[in-house]
């Protein structure tokens, strides 16, 4: 008796397109910071913040975001400033090398974007694309 193969199922797909896009940034080639870096990084960018805004807007703790900019600091991609609104509190902004490091990031993210359109077409992988922002947006 045969068994029959299962396709492989969504978690399993989505993690190999992940793996495929992980190995693409090896920790040798971005100064050592790490996807949850990038992500930080990426909500800096829209203008300086809280680190306790930061923490709430990446559904992280606030301990945890504040290890991650203090990494950050440390490496000079961000800076923390005293906030004019709350002089208890300091923002998180961007700095040159953050700036230049997200615009180097970008360009490596539409790279491997572009190879997927080319391996899938322009018309299926838009539409992969719209899917996914739909299941991220609920």
């Amino acid at each position: 008796m045969s068994k029959s193969v299962k396709p492989p199922h969504a978690a399993q797909l989505l993690g190999a397109a992940l793996g495929e896009l992980r190995a693409s940034f090896p920790a040798e080639d971005w100064d050592g910071l790490r996807p949850s870096h990038f992500r930080i990084l990426e909500v800096v960018e829209r203008g300086g913040m809280r680190a306790v805004d930061l923490a709430a807007e990446l559904g992280m703790t606030k301990q945890g975001a504040g290890q991650h900019v203090a990494y950050l600091t440390d490496r000079g991609f961000v800076r923390q400033q005293p906030d004019p609104d709350d002089r208890r509190a300091r923002r998180v902004e961007l700095t040159d090398r953050g700036a230049e490091f997200l615009g180097r990031l970008h360009r490596r993210l539409a790279a491997i974007e572009s190879g997927w359109t080319r391996r899938v077409g322009r018309e299926d992988y838009a539409t992969f694309r719209r899917v996914l922002a739909s299941i991220a947006a609920s």
